[in-house]
């Protein structure tokens, strides 16, 4: 087993609202340290192809004022057959910005946050 470990920034100056749908891995919320949109993700693999892109999971769309990320499922994740997960992803967003996000069987939870 492999584990992907992620990294992605944005930049949110120009933001308003962000909008996460999470169907990959248990998502923290977060409050970001600096202006920035930042994704963190530690996701294990069971099966690793070389070449396997898992970055193509993490869709970011910006239209105007607002950002859309979308966790996407990843067939090749660990997923425990009893107990909790290994796999967890952060969002971190700038104070400020409005957060709406949703999840169908995903865990969730906001923590420090000083957004609407």
């Amino acid at each position: 087993m492999k584990t992907a470990n992620m990294s992605l920034n944005y930049d949110a100056a120009h933001l308003n609202t962000v909008e996460i749908n999470n169907d990959m891995a248990p998502l923290k919320i977060e409050t970001s340290s600096n202006d920035k949109i930042e994704i963190l993700a530690n996701i294990p693999i069971h099966s690793f192809v070389p070449g396997t892109n898992v970055a193509e999971h993490f869709i970011v769309d910006e239209n105007g004022p607002v950002m859309t990320i979308d966790l996407e499922e990843i067939p090749e994740m660990n997923k425990p057959f009893l107990g909790a997960s290994d796999s967890q992803v952060w969002i971190r967003v700038p104070k400020g910005i409005k957060v709406k996000a949703t999840a169908e069987n995903m865990p969730m939870s906001a923590d420090g946050l000083e957004n609407e």
